[in-house]
């Protein structure tokens, strides 16, 4: 299963955003705008007003962001674990409605057709949550929403320990850059320090007994390794971690530091924004961040039946003379010794029969992707060679 994408936004969103923000911001500013607000989520010291941070969140890092919930909903879909019937959202860290509005617009073209009950947002800066209300507003009346989309309830949590218990359980949560982790500390404090945000803010709602709560960070080698070893960590019960993993053995990309688990999907911003990534040093092709999905339901959304195993690309392809590479995570077979590093899937050229419509390769593959592995093709050896056959797309 490819990463699923949403189509490109269309001109009206830019129109939408434009107004929600209230001001002109100058083609020369914006650029400088999101420059600093980029190192200051990465934890450098700027100085920004409200004015400022608005308009490059609402500019330039909603429409980009606002991807990164789309696949991993597409995966709950896929795997026919949401509920069927309107969703109570919650966004436990919803800043201007970036993954809100991701989420709403994937469910939509996903084909979740049961509507939304309710939205709440919590954010712990008013002035966010009015920029939120603004956004929502906007986008509603240019027609960029889902029809019928209620209007989020919008809850200011300056202490970030505001409870929810006593709410209906919702539906679907979404806990986005919650985390904030810190490159300046080592590893094991900073995991400590995340698991214990995270147990915290498991424990403010309560989820329904088939809904699913979506853990999004950065894909910044330390905010990636932060979420593979929560997916490790002792979670509050009754929850357990369903996505991206397709085992539940050791996490083979934690045993060495220079390796981390993100993903990569192929979504380009809008052209109007592609000067202001560039002036700001940032790309503008691809999106990248790391994500976990939480169940009740311990069974992993991606499934095979023997003799396949479920597996996901770790990597891009990596051509070389005669063959083509890429790293995958897999279980390997009941006995075989643990892996201390992701496999290393090699197709030869001269594997690959001609004509080669109907073949999978190597070489098409994307950072993220499932596919289902022959067994047989596990072996003890960290090194798979993928011959005709031997793997197949999940659909």
């Amino acid at each position: 299963m490819k990463p699923y994408r949403l189509a490109p936004l269309p001109p009206t969103f830019e129109l939408a955003l434009a107004q929600a923000l209230e001001r002109t911001v100058s083609a020369s500013m914006l650029p400088k705008l999101v420059e600093r607000l980029s190192r200051k989520y990465n934890g450098e010291s700027q100085q920004l007003t409200h004015t400022e941070e608005l308009a490059a969140w609402i500019s330039f890092f909603l429409p980009r962001d606002l991807h990164k919930p789309v696949a991993p909903l597409a995966e709950l879909i896929a795997a026919d674990a949401l509920p069927k019937r309107p969703l109570r959202i919650l966004d436990l860290s919803a800043g201007v409605g970036t993954h809100l509005i991701g989420a709403l617009l994937a469910l939509e073209a996903l084909g979740h057709t049961h509507g939304i009950a309710s939205i709440t947002a919590v954010e712990p800066e008013s002035f966010a949550l009015d920029a939120l209300a603004r956004v929502f507003s906007s986008l509603a009346r240019h027609r960029c929403l889902p029809a019928r989309t209620p209007s989020p309830e919008r809850l200011h949590d300056p202490a970030r320990t505001l409870s929810l218990t006593a709410h209906a359980p919702f539906d679907l949560v979404l806990l986005c850059n919650t985390l904030t982790p810190d490159a300046s500390r080592d590893e094991e404090s900073q995991v400590l320090t995340s698991r214990e945000v995270l147990q915290q803010n498991l424990s403010r709602f309560r989820l329904s007994p088939d809904g699913a709560v979506l853990l999004i960070e950065p894909a910044t080698q330390h905010a990636a390794r932060t979420v593979q070893h929560l997916r490790t960590a002792a979670l509050t019960p009754p929850l357990h971690v369903v996505a991206p993993c397709t085992h539940r053995q050791q996490c083979p990309l934690l045993a060495r530091p220079r390796d981390w688990c993100h993903q990569d999907i192929a979504t380009d911003l809008p052209a109007w924004l592609i000067e202001t990534a560039r002036g700001a040093g940032l790309r503008f092709q691809g999106l990248s961040y790391a994500y976990l999905t939480l169940r009740h339901e311990p069974t992993l959304l991606t499934q095979t039946q023997a003799p396949w195993v479920p597996a996901r690309w770790v990597s891009a392809p990596r051509a070389s003379k005669g063959k083509t590479e890429a790293f995958l995570c897999a279980t390997r077979p009941d006995g075989a010794p643990a892996l201390t590093e992701p496999l290393r899937a090699m197709q030869l050229d001269r594997d690959i029969p001609r004509p080669a419509r109907d073949t999978p390769k190597v070489s098409e593959i994307t950072r993220g992707e499932t596919v289902a592995i022959a067994q047989e093709a596990l072996t003890e050896s960290p090194v798979v060679r993928l011959s005709p056959g031997s793997f197949v797309p999940i659909a």
